[in-house]
């Protein structure tokens, strides 16, 4: 299947609209005053069609109205382009249909405000720059439409989407497919999203339904401060050619990684996922809300999160390879107790491994290199941090938060390559760290083939024992710092 470029591989403009100027309906009233055919019925809405709307300004505003209304097959464009302009505003407007139309070089597409009962179906969306937007509108259709550029609903519920193709805007840079925020009670269905940020993202959405999406060099993404916003059903969503893995509630699963596009584990328990690559995800993999989960052995690349884990404890990040996303590793939402062993965090933009607000969480073993920003940021309180290599970072390390260790506090900390042979080092932020056994040389110190580790501290709940696999027998933090090369650039 292939996807064009630009909505003028697939948009062809109609010949023999009549231009017109632009419109203003406050009330039921007007449409039977300006004359519009049509009687406001279901069976015989009024009708406007089959216009050009060139303007700079507003072109159909429609507002405190109830009549059944149609708009098709009209033309909406402006003199001076994308950036000016807005096609259709309907602002406490009922049963309002948008069928058929052009938005083309103009800012904004159909805006429904508090409005009910309205549809767009059929519609062409090229140089848009905010193609469809839904604020505080219940019960309204987006059908079958071509859309470059995001799609936004705001506080609008019992809303269904099905059958629209849509794909990234590269002007207005990364966007997001479907951008739903409070929306309760909706429905996705059948569509098929291309590129972006994230193909669908989900902010504190209630009982959403995912059915039978496509997804395409992009992925699914929630968000919610609550276990509820994750309870989403879906079933037969495709990302990148894989299903999409979603799993809520579940306890003492086993998943098979290779099976999936993207993995997202929400309110479950003793979670496991084994395997896989997740490339082009959004998220390769996300955990959020889950106690006693693993993460191991997997692939992430060119994703936004290569692993992203929020507000959960006592979960395993091991021997994973987490290349060339913007954040590879990051622990998120007071997440605890979380250990990140004995993984490849490189080459990715902002940061190769952030804990970001989490506490009690333990650093030792992985290989943390060329990553564009910082190898490890550091917030929170009570991390163990060591047996690490870093190299060739934007910065290595910064540590903001408190009571964190650098090194096991007998004889090994981790390998810096900017560090002063026979010196500590000082670990750059607010906490004042210190990481007092810096490996200096080769074969300074060798991780043993394979440790087990526990809790370290006065947590008094019963720990996590996972075996580490060391990178490998007998080889020095330093030699496998050196071992490394960059060799891939994403395509």
């Amino acid at each position: 299947m292939r996807f064009p470029d630009s909505a003028r591989d697939v948009i062809v403009r109609a010949a023999g609209y009549q231009p017109h100027g632009d419109i203003v309906i406050t009330h039921d009233q007007d449409f039977v005053d300006q004359g519009w055919p049509g009687n406001g019925t279901a069976g015989n809405p009024y009708v406007i069609s089959g216009f050009e709307f060139a303007t700079s300004l507003l072109a159909i505003n429609i507002s405190n109205t109830v009549s059944h209304l149609l708009i098709s097959d009209c033309l909406f464009t402006c003199p001076g382009g994308r950036h000016s302009g807005m096609g259709i505003e309907l602002l406490e407007a009922q049963n309002v249909r948008i069928e058929s139309c052009m938005f083309t070089l103009i800012d904004c597409g159909p805006m429904l405000s508090y409005s009910q009962k309205c549809s767009i179906s059929d519609c062409r969306f090229e140089d848009t720059d905010i193609p469809i937007w839904l604020y505080i509108s219940d019960e309204c259709t987006l059908v079958n439409n071509t859309v470059k550029g995001s799609i936004g609903l705001y506080d609008s519920d019992n809303c269904t989407m099905s059958s629209n193709r849509q794909y990234s805007d590269p002007v207005m840079g990364p966007a997001l497919g479907f951008n739903m925020m409070w929306c309760d009670d909706c429905v996705l269905f059948n569509n098929t999203i291309v590129g972006n940020f994230a193909g669908i993202w989900l902010s504190c959405c209630l009982r959403l339904t995912l059915d039978r999406n496509t997804m395409i060099n992009n992925g699914v993404f929630v968000y919610g401060s609550e276990s509820q916003y994750y309870n989403i059903h879906s079933s037969g969503n495709q990302v990148n050619g894989k299903q999409l893995g979603f799993f809520y509630g579940e306890q003492g699963l086993v998943i098979d990684g290779n099976e999936y596009g993207q993995i997202i584990i929400a309110g479950c328990q003793n979670t496991s996922i084994q395997g896989g690559s997740f490339d082009n995800a959004t998220a390769g993999v996300l955990v959020a809300q889950s106690h006693v989960s693993i993460v191991n052995n997997i692939t992430s690349r060119w994703n936004y999160y290569g692993i992203l884990i929020d507000k959960c404890d006592e979960c395993l990040v091991g021997n994973s390879t987490v290349n060339e996303n913007t954040f590879g590793i990051d622990l998120a939402s007071l997440s605890t107790r979380v250990q990140i062993l004995n993984n490849t965090v490189c080459c990715n933009g902002q940061e190769g491994i952030g804990l970001s607000y989490a506490r009690n969480c333990r650093v030792v073993g992985n290989i943390v290199c060329d990553n564009v920003g910082n190898g490890i940021g550091v917030s929170g309180d009570g991390h163990h941090i060591y047996w690490n290599t870093f190299c060739r970072n934007g910065r290595n390390a910064i540590d903001s938060g408190s009571g964190n260790t650098w090194d096991d506090g007998v004889k090994c900390g981790n390998f810096w390559d900017d560090m002063t042979l026979g010196a500590v080092y000082l670990i750059p932020g607010s906490a004042g760290s210190i990481d007092h056994y810096p490996n200096g040389t080769l074969g300074t110190y060798t991780i043993p083939p394979t440790t087990t580790l526990t809790w370290i501290g006065n947590d008094t709940t019963t720990p996590l024992e996972l075996t580490v696999i060391a990178i490998a027998a007998g080889v020095s933090v330093a030699v496998a710092m050196a071992a490394f090369v960059l060799v891939r650039k994403r395509p």
